[in-house]
C-alpha cells in the first residue's frame, strides 16, 4: 500500500489551477513513488463535481471536507488539517500550494535518504536579501523582528507553498499553531507561513529552491542557474490571468488549453481584462526594470550559492 503522496489542500475559488498542478504531478512523477490528492474544503458545487471527475480519470484521488472542520481558524490555515482529511495509509507528505506548476518529476523528494526528516521547506525568497543594505531588506528584518524570529534564524525562513512533512507531525503543529492564534491580536501577513517559523523557529531541514521556485524571479539569474523542479506563483499577477512578464504566453498558455476540459467560470482565476489587465502589464514592465538591483545583484547572487550549498536536497 502506497504510503507517500503529494498533496494540495484549497477551497473550490482555486480547484482550476490545483487540478491542473496535480495532473502535471501525476504526469512527472512515477505512481509506483507517490499518488496524489486534492483536498478541498468547501461545499459541493459544479467546480469541485468537475475536478472529482477530471480527478478520478487521471488516478488522482480527490477528497471534499466541510469548511466546518477546520475548527474555526481560516481557511488559509487548512493544510494544518490534512491529516485529519487524507487516507490513514499516507505516512509521508508533500504538500504543495495550487498556484503552481509542476515541469519535473518530484520523485526524489521521496527518497530514503530523507525518512529521517520530518519536516523539510525551502527558504523563502526574502531570505536572498534580507541582511542586505537596501530599504527592502530593512523591512523585511523589521518584520521578521515583529514575529520574534531569533535574528539568527532570520535567512532560515522557509516559504510554506511546499511542504515535506510527516503526516504523524500535523497534529502537534495544528495545535501548536492554534494556541499561537489564541494569542495573537494581530494578524499574520503571511498567515501559517508565519506561524510555522515562528513555532518551528526557523526551518533546520532546507531544501534547495528548485523545490519551490518564486517565479518573480524568472527573468534573473537566478531562474537560469537553479533547474526549477516546481515553479511558485506566489503573488499577482499568476499565469492564469495572462502572459505576464516574467513568464510571457508559455505558462499562460498551459491554463487556456486547461480550461477546454475543465471550464474556467471562477472570476479569481479567470484572464484579466481591461483596466486590470493594463495595470499588471504596466506593473510588471516596471517591477523588470527597477527591481534587479534589489535581488539580482552581487549580494543577492552570492547569497543564494551559498543557501543552496546548505540544503539537504
Amino acid at each position: 500500500m502506497q504510503e507517500n503522496c503529494v498533496c494540495y489542500a484549497v477551497d473550490s475559488n482555486y480547484l482550476f489551477p490545483a487540478t491542473l498542478s496535480a495532473l502535471q504531478v501525476r504526469s512527472k512523477t512515477p505512481q509506483d513513488r507517490a499518488d496524489v490528492a486534492i483536498v478541498c474544503f468547501d461545499e459541493p458545487n459544479d467546480n469541485t463535481r468537475l475536478a472529482s471527475t477530471i480527478s478520478s480519470t487521471y488516478g488522482i484521488t480527490f477528497i471534499q471536507v466541510p469548511q466546518a472542520e477546520l475548527e474555526g481558524v481560516p481557511l488559509a490555515y487548512a493544510r494544518l488539517f490534512l491529516d485529519k482529511a487524507l487516507p490513514t495509509q499516507y505516512k509521508n507528505l508533500v504538500y504543495i500550494d495550487g498556484d503552481t506548476q509542476v515541469p519535473n518529476s518530484l520523485e526524489d523528494l521521496f527518497g530514503p535518504g530523507l525518512a529521517q526528516y520530518d519536516f523539510m521547506a525551502a527558504r523563502d525568497a526574502m531570505t536572498l536579501i534580507v541582511n542586505d543594505n537596501t530599504r527592502l531588506a530593512k523591512r523585511i528584518k523589521r518584520y521578521f523582528r515583529t514575529l520574534e524570529i531569533d535574528e539568527s534564524d532570520h535567512e532560515r525562513y522557509f516559504n510554506s507553498g511546499v511542504m515535506k512533512l510527516k503526516r504523524s507531525v500535523i497534529g502537534d503543529l495544528r495545535s501548536e499553531i492554534k494556541g499561537l492564534l489564541a494569542r495573537k491580536t494581530n494578524e499574520f501577513t503571511f498567515f501559517d507561513q508565519d506561524a510555522l517559523n515562528i513555532v518551528l523557529s526557523g526551518n533546520k531541514n532546507l531544501m534547495s529552491m528548485k523545490w519551490n521556485f518564486p517565479t518573480f524571479l524568472m527573468n534573473y539569474s537566478h531562474f537560469r542557474e537553479v533547474p526549477a523542479h516546481l515553479l511558485h506563483f506566489c503573488s499577482n499577477p499568476r499565469p492564469w490571468h495572462g502572459p505576464f512578464h516574467p513568464w510571457g504566453e508559455s505558462y499562460f498558455q498551459v491554463y487556456t488549453e486547461f480550461a477546454k476540459s475543465f471550464p474556467n467560470t471562477n472570476q479569481k482565476t479567470q484572464p484579466l481584462t481591461g483596466l486590470r489587465k493594463v495595470k499588471y502589464i504596466l506593473q510588471t514592465r516596471y517591477k523588470s526594470i527597477v527591481e534587479p538591483y534589489l535581488w539580482d545583484n552581487a549580494y543577492s547572487r552570492n547569497k543564494r550559492v551559498e543557501q543552496e550549498s546548505d540544503t539537504i536536497i
